[in-house]
């Protein structure tokens, strides 16, 4: 009682801070070229993140939209209609739902009972894990990566159980914080689809295009490299215990006794034409009317009629298995409101007249411009990696490549480059819950937890620079 007590006592002090630092922040002097509006701006930015961080995910991201609304920015109903405009927070919604209806119908527990009993993942836990994430990073490829995510969750979770693992084990924390930084990390190896396309935006302006192969190449060893160094640190730095991450013989022969039911075969009928629907567009000629559907549709209409599909399913009594009302339940909404969040709030920290943007960028361009082409590299990863943990990555990579890439040129230097290492590092913000949407998600999760989820951010942070600088630079100057 008196640790709960201390606990309800806390969050009501991190409360006031919050409320404090969203209200205070905004009359304080101006400094650079932020304007007063800016330093209202950055007040409810810093409050909300001081709420994501020390008290909770959900209420925090309301509020902050609503102090939002209080400045001469934006009003209250513009600043929730911002957010509920967000694109990604629909998708998490729908791909959560549709992970959850192939657990309840059985599709995941089919799935799960056959990877457990492959002769060789049953002997090495460590390949079982990169076999997750390999699928993942193939799937992402293919334009299937969150449905993935959300389903290798369910996976995981339910192969641990099985294995006579806790809930809270890090084992868990582990495979399912690994299963968005490799989906994340992955969607950067295809230069025409997803970020890597947002991000060429902002650099073909003023550096031209970029070859396709070496792009590909470069994003492909820097995922293995990032898979290699998630196992290493798993293994021999967390000490994680992967032992009994595997079934003993006599469940083996229980599970493959099993047979699926007649629902549960439907189910994975679905699920498999699903990712073969959304993989579709990647192989089949771009000029069919089929490719061209898939294409309009994109993720959201092709889970959306998948999920319909589901649940038409009944039992042999004629009833519904999959009743979406009840899928809406594993929706993690304090991750999607966190996320719908950080779309106004990163575009107000971007607007030009709160001055916040230009006054970063004139902090940097002296320190950036008297240095050599490589110093160059190494300091923009190190900066940005810092910077994208506290300011939406999006927002960085509009402002930074267009205004580094003329800078490195003039000295010299590697164009593409410096664009791999923009884009790479900028999608490397997990660090803190408002860094980005992938962050959110794993520090949404109460599986990961707030620990878990600020390890693994900082791995990976550190990580990618290292990647980057030791393998990058070389490996860069080979390409291009």
């Amino acid at each position: 009682m008196q640790a709960n007590a201390k606990r309800n006592y806390l969050t009501y002090v991190h409360a006031i801070i919050m409320f404090v630092i969203m209200f205070g922040v905004g009359t304080l002097p101006t400094f650079g070229q932020v304007t007063p509006l800016g330093m209202k701006i950055l007040g409810v930015f810093l409050g909300t993140m001081y709420g994501w961080i020390f008290i909770d995910l959900l209420w925090p991201s309301l509020i902050g939209l609503v102090v939002l609304g209080l400045t001469e920015y934006t009003t209250i109903g513009e600043a929730f209609a911002s957010a509920l405009s967000t694109a990604t927070g629909i998708q998490v919604i729908i791909t959560c739902l549709f992970a959850s209806a192939l657990e309840k119908i059985g599709a995941t527990e089919v799935l799960s009972n056959w990877i457990l009993t492959r002769e060789p993942l049953r002997k090495n836990p460590w390949l079982l894990i990169v076999t997750l994430f390999l699928t993942i990073v193939i799937g992402t490829v293919f334009g299937a990566g969150i449905a993935l995510v959300f389903m290798i969750w369910s996976l995981a979770i339910k192969a641990a159980e099985q294995c006579g693992y806790s809930i809270k084990d890090p084992l868990i924390a582990f495979i399912m914080t690994g299963a968005v930084i490799m989906c994340f990390a992955a969607s950067c190896i295809i230069p025409f689809r997803g970020a890597a396309l947002m991000y060429l935006s902002f650099y073909i302006p003023v550096g031209g295009e970029i070859e396709y192969a070496p792009f590909i190449i470069f994003s492909a060893v820097y995922v293995i490299c990032l898979i290699a160094a998630f196992l290493f640190v798993a293994k021999f730095v967390m000490k994680i215990d992967v032992a009994n991450f595997t079934l003993p013989d006599a469940e083996v022969d229980r599970l493959k006794s099993l047979k699926a039911t007649k629902q549960q075969k439907i189910g994975c009928g679905i699920m498999i034409t699903y990712f073969v629907v959304m993989m579709s567009s990647a192989f089949l000629p771009k000029g069919w009317a089929f490719t061209q559907m898939v294409k309009t549709m994109g993720l959201l209409g092709v889970t959306t009629v998948a999920l319909m599909l589901l649940a038409l399913v009944k039992d042999d009594d004629g009833k519904q298995i999959v009743k979406l009302a009840a899928c809406h339940g594993s929706v993690p909404w304090d991750v999607v409101w966190l996320i719908c969040a950080t779309t106004p709030l990163a575009n107000a920290m971007e607007s030009a007249e709160g001055g916040l943007m230009a006054t970063v960028s004139a902090a940097v361009t002296p320190v950036l411009a008297g240095m050599s082409p490589t110093l160059f590299l190494i300091a923009v990863v190190i900066v940005l990696g810092v910077l994208t943990q506290f300011t939406h990555n999006l927002v960085l990579g509009a402002m930074f490549i267009p205004f580094l890439t003329p800078i490195l040129l003039e000295m010299g230097g590697n164009g593409p480059l410096l664009f791999m290492f923009c884009l790479i590092i900028l999608n490397c913000a997990y660090v803190t819950p408002a860094a980005s949407m992938q962050s959110a998600m794993i520090h949404g999760h109460e599986l990961i937890g707030r620990k878990a989820a600020y390890t693994w951010g900082l791995i990976t942070l550190v990580a990618s620079w290292l990647i980057l600088i030791v393998i990058g630079i070389p490996l860069g100057n080979i390409l291009w």
